[in-house]
């Protein structure tokens, strides 16, 4: 087993060191503290137990103790991942903000699909149709380092913000790929323009550039810049979707515990039986008369009957004769005849009966109604037993003899 999990291991490591920096980077700022294999396993096994306790003790408890688990996971998944919520709402915002100004000042989406597709934009937006920043940053996605060098070297800055955006243009490939780009030139030059959109963009893009440089080299101050950032930077509108898939993966853990505690809960795990199975596979028959029988009733009624006689002790349990066992089946009718020889069901204690061969209970509404007679294997006669009245109006009502 520990080879295996050394090969397992490797294997994830490998596969971790041939993975690009930004993918690395975005993997670990969009995955919770919680979000461990040992986590979800115990999150799964107490959601079985709540589900079980839904089943087999009390929903009303089970549903109490889920909620607060629920509760709990939310609780401790906000106080542990506050952070790198934060981080993940600087990085979506500055994204959803260059997106929006590429639709504003270009009139469509950006490129960023496919090389091709960056291609294609550059040949349709020629050079003067739309701002030459636009142009570099297509060249970048068209990954061609001689035409991205081109357009950078053909955009001339009109203004400082047009300057601070070259500055940025000329370092962002290198930077946002994780690589050691001097980024001091490019924070100067943003410090230097007046508070607005061109500012805190920059401010924003630097700071995802510093996140990701600083977590290629391990360093562990990696969230720091997008924290740093999380005032400063424009909170964009995101689309809905987008809201409801980041908050779905910031809180999937939960469904480690809400998935089985549900639907193990609505499958019945650990409901009791109302009655084991091996009752079917035994004999009933009834004397007087009774109405329609409801078999599942009836079976679970036998259950406590079982339950009963095994719990009599000798006291109680009276021997008769024949003649009396006559006068009582006919004083104590309707009654139900229960041949139980297919199965185990002990005797009252203290008289030597190991196994009941048949049980009548005598369901009559005077004496001797609410008694059964209990025959025993290996022994003559029978014994005569207090049934309590909850059993015998449950035996009463499932053969419909009040009906």
């Amino acid at each position: 087993m520990r080879r295996l999990l050394a090969r397992l291991r490797a294997f994830r490591d490998g596969r971790r060191q041939d993975e690009a920096a930004s993918e690395a980077f975005t993997r670990d700022l969009f995955t919770g503290r919680l979000a461990r294999p040992a986590v979800a396993f115990v999150l799964v096994a107490t959601g079985v137990a709540v589900a079980w306790a839904w089943n087999g003790v009390s929903p009303a408890i089970a549903a109490s103790v889920a909620i607060a688990i629920v509760v709990g996971i939310v609780a401790v998944t906000s106080v542990l991942d506050r952070r790198r919520w934060r981080g993940q709402d600087v990085l979506l915002w500055q994204q959803a903000g260059r997106t929006r100004r590429w639709i504003d000042e270009t009139g469509g989406p950006s490129p960023n699909e496919h090389p091709a597709q960056a291609e294609t934009w550059l040949g349709t937006h020629p050079r003067g149709t739309v701002p030459q920043a636009y142009r570099v940053m297509a060249a970048s996605l068209a990954a061609d380092p001689v035409v991205r060098d081109r357009e950078l070297a053909a955009y001339v800055p009109r203004s400082e913000a047009d300057a601070a955006w070259r500055t940025w243009l000329a370092v962002a490939p290198l930077a946002l790929a994780g690589g050691d780009a001097d980024l001091s030139r490019v924070r100067a030059a943003a410090g230097a323009l007046p508070d607005g959109d061109d500012r805190r963009q920059l401010e924003a893009g630097v700071a995802v550039a510093d996140a990701l440089g600083r977590h290629r080299r391990r360093d562990p101050t990696w969230l720091e810049p997008l924290l740093a950032a999380y005032t400063t930077v424009t909170r964009e509108r995101l689309p809905l979707r987008q809201r409801l898939r980041l908050w779905f993966g910031r809180l999937a853990i939960v469904l480690s515990f809400v998935v089985p505690a549900a639907g193990l809960a609505v499958s019945g795990l650990g409901t009791p039986e109302p009655f084991p199975r091996a009752y079917l596979d035994t004999t009933i028959a009834t004397r007087g008369d009774i109405g329609t029988i409801d078999q599942a009733a009836l079976l679970a009624a036998l259950s406590r009957l079982a339950v009963e006689v095994r719990r009599q002790d000798s006291t109680a349990a009276t021997v008769i004769g024949q003649e009396q066992l006559d006068g009582l089946i006919a004083d104590g009718l309707p009654t139900l005849i229960w041949d139980v020889d297919e199965i185990d069901i002990a005797g009252p204690a203290g008289v030597g009966c190991d196994r009941v061969s048949s049980i009548e209970t005598l369901l009559g509404d005077g004496p001797p109604g609410g008694s059964a007679i209990v025959a025993c294997h290996g022994q003559r006669g029978a014994r005569v037993m207090p049934v309590s009245a909850d059993t015998i109006a449950a035996i009463r009502d499932a053969l419909g003899v009040d009906r």
